[in-house]
């Protein structure tokens, strides 16, 4: 099952990320309540915080404390720590803003919304049901995949040390 998380008012961009990934995730910009909290257990989301009072209150198990400050080292303590996988076929699946799943856009909807260079060169669109906000592979994927395969070179690096230290024993 696919992991799903709620993440407090100190790591917006860090829940942006996540939705980059394709996992969905909700972001509270308003801080975590008990109701957000009742909701993340029903939903079977793990509560990513920098409150120190908010996880001494929750179940560990269900809660990442995140250490760093910033977004990239983030990631890669969300990742390394509930060893997430990079499944590349939710890359940008998700609305960035809204967290829905977006869907498919015929091309001709967009052509009156998108500049004329993008309805001329990309094929593919996509939007987000709730928000309307179209989306399509620009020249800054490239560079987003680049970033984010450095998330999973790390924690590849990390398994290979630990398995390479248990096979030579104590």
């Amino acid at each position: 099952m696919k992991k799903m998380f709620l993440a407090d008012f100190m790591l917006g961009r860090l829940a942006r990320w996540l939705r980059v990934l394709g996992y969905d995730t909700i972001y509270s910009r308003k801080g975590i309540d008990s109701v957000l909290v009742v909701n993340a257990y029903r939903e079977d989301r793990i509560i990513l915080t920098r409150n120190t009072r908010l996880f001494k209150r929750i179940d560990p198990a269900r809660a990442l404390f995140i250490h760093y400050d910033g977004f990239r080292d983030q990631v890669r303590e969300v990742i390394e720590s509930l060893d997430l996988d990079y499944d590349t076929g939710l890359f940008l699946s998700r609305c960035l803003d809204c967290n829905l799943a977006l869907v498919p856009l015929a091309r001709e909807e967009v052509q009156t919304k998108v500049p004329p260079y993008i309805f001329q060169t990309i094929k593919e669109f996509r939007t987000c049901p709730q928000c309307g906000r179209i989306f399509w592979s620009g020249t800054h994927i490239e560079e987003m995949r680049k970033l984010i395969e450095t998330f999973w070179v790390r924690k590849d690096i990390k398994n290979e040390d630990r398995k390479r230290r248990s096979d030579e024993g104590p």
